[in-house]
């Protein structure tokens, strides 16, 4: 405390020590391997308690730092020093990167440890969130979206949740945590840069191929990158390799995958992948999506990925009646090898081409010209019904005789028993077991009309067990 005028005096003598003390450091900075009291002043402390040393972003910094923590390292080897050191793994794949070259000669000491931060998983960033805000401040939804768009990258985490609550968003009323009505949740700036700053590592020509390869997906195929791309088969292993190396896309087992002898890659995270995809201008997408809807097209196996993929693509183009009798097909296919989780997926794709196009629109595009979509329509109903997914918006009766009269009108027998066969399905789903007879018995007329002697058969089981099972539950009088 004291008087003042020895307050003042206080004063001169900290503000002569700091400039002293901002001199001494430029000259350290000058001059650092010369002056040997630093590494004895930190093996003094060690002796007198264990040490631990942090720094972080170790990849920005200078070769004056890194030639002390090497001679820090040699003079201290015994000493009970601990150095914690962060880095950016990105900074190290460059080819003049300073930090990957010092890194290399350490590699020989058996103290050193490497770690790599994972991803976070979902409960983990559910953690870190209510550790920073108030438990059950948010909603499910609210965090699932987090989840999709940070991908568990700490980092793109943070900045996100910063970039909410600058928006206000997420605000403190003085006791606690809220949130207002959270809009779309987007990338921040800081985040785009960073991304960027990953992908300025490659060539050109390689990050022009990415960006192809974020039409196809967070996974893409090899084959199928090289024609949407154009590019010969050289070239394409030069951009793959430059992007491992990178490690923007890696390898990807693709389990379902393995009888077509392709090689799969997929992003380094989702956030990476979605900000290629959505630097492409919307009118440029859809030119795209078509493109990549006609690269799998041309593929000469017919398999249900192909399919799937195309539909996919179709779909982003806004073909909806397009993707939807592709999605049914993939949906028939994986039904027939019996993958019925398979296509239960595609018929919920199917369904959300129906909701996008309207089940109106589609079936007022069918005619006599039109039959193919007519199939699919059955095909889709048929399956629905089999597999109970059927969607919301179809599950009345009244659409299903609308489907039954389209394929009268188009006069198709084959595709009139089908469509019997349909509304017979959905009767029996129904508990209605009557109705679904009189419906069979008119389809097995159709299939004997044109001697489909398979059809026939098959369905006069059902309706041979049907009838079974009616008189199975039809109570017995005795008298």
């Amino acid at each position: 405390q004291g008087s003042p005028n020895r307050q003042r005096a206080c004063q001169r003598t900290n503000n002569h020590d700091h400039d002293k003390a901002a001199r001494s450091i430029a000259g350290l900075q000058q001059n650092i391997l010369g002056k040997e009291w630093r590494p004895y002043g930190c093996r003094n402390l060690a002796n007198q308690k264990p040490l631990v040393i942090l720094l972080d972003n170790l990849d920005l910094a200078g070769s004056e730092i890194l030639d002390f923590l090497t001679y820090l390292i040699g003079t201290a080897a015994k000493e009970k020093i601990l150095l914690i050191l962060t880095l950016n793994i990105q900074n190290t794949v460059r080819k003049d990167s300073r930090i990957a070259t010092w890194i290399n000669r350490l590699a020989n000491l058996r103290q050193l440890q490497r770690l790599h931060l994972e991803q976070l998983s979902h409960l983990e960033m559910e953690a870190y969130i209510y550790k920073l805000f108030s438990p059950n401040c948010f909603s499910e939804d609210f965090l699932q979206k987090l989840y999709l768009i940070s991908d568990g990258n700490p980092f793109y985490l943070t900045e996100t949740v910063k970039n909410i609550v600058a928006k206000g968003e997420i605000y403190w009323n003085k006791q606690q945590w809220n949130n207002s009505e959270i809009g779309e949740i987007v990338l921040s700036e800081s985040i785009k840069e960073k991304i960027e700053e990953r992908f300025s590592l490659l060539s050109t020509l390689a990050k022009d191929t990415l960006r192809l390869a974020a039409i196809l997906g967070k996974f893409f195929c090899f084959e199928v990158l090289k024609e949407f791309s154009n590019l010969n088969e050289e070239k394409m292993i030069q951009i793959i390799d430059e992007s491992v190396n990178f490690q923007l896309i890696a390898e990807y087992d693709a389990q379902d995958e393995k009888s077509f002898n392709f090689d799969f890659y997929t992003f380094n995270g989702r956030t990476a992948h979605q900000y290629l995809y959505k630097s492409w201008p919307k009118e440029e997408l859809v030119e795209q999506h078509l493109k990549a809807a006609s690269v799998f097209r041309g593929f000469s196996k017919d398999t249900i990925w192909q399919r799937s993929q195309t539909a996919y693509h179709l779909f982003a183009a806004g073909k909806f009646e397009e993707a939807f009798c592709e999605f049914v097909t993939a949906a028939a296919t994986s039904w027939k090898t019996g993958d019925l989780v398979a296509a239960r997926q595609s018929l919920k794709d199917a369904s959300l081409s129906i909701d996008q196009a309207g089940f109106a629109t589609i079936t007022q595009h069918i005619n006599k010209e039109s039959s193919k979509l007519a199939n699919h329509l059955c095909d889709f109903l048929m399956l629905s019904v089999d597999l109970n997914t059927l969607p919301i918006s179809i599950q009345t009766e009244e659409q299903l005789e609308q489907v039954l009269m389209l394929a009268q009108t188009i006069g198709d027998k084959t595709l009139i028993a089908r469509a019997f066969v349909t509304c017979g399905h959905y009767q029996r789903s129904q508990g209605n077991g009557d109705s679904a007879i009189g419906y069979f018995e008119q389809a097995l007329g159709f299939y004997a009309a044109t001697k489909n002697l398979h059809r026939y058969n098959i369905l006069l089981e059902q309706l041979n067990s049907l009838r079974a099972e009616i008189r199975s539950e039809k109570p017995t009088v005795e008298f």
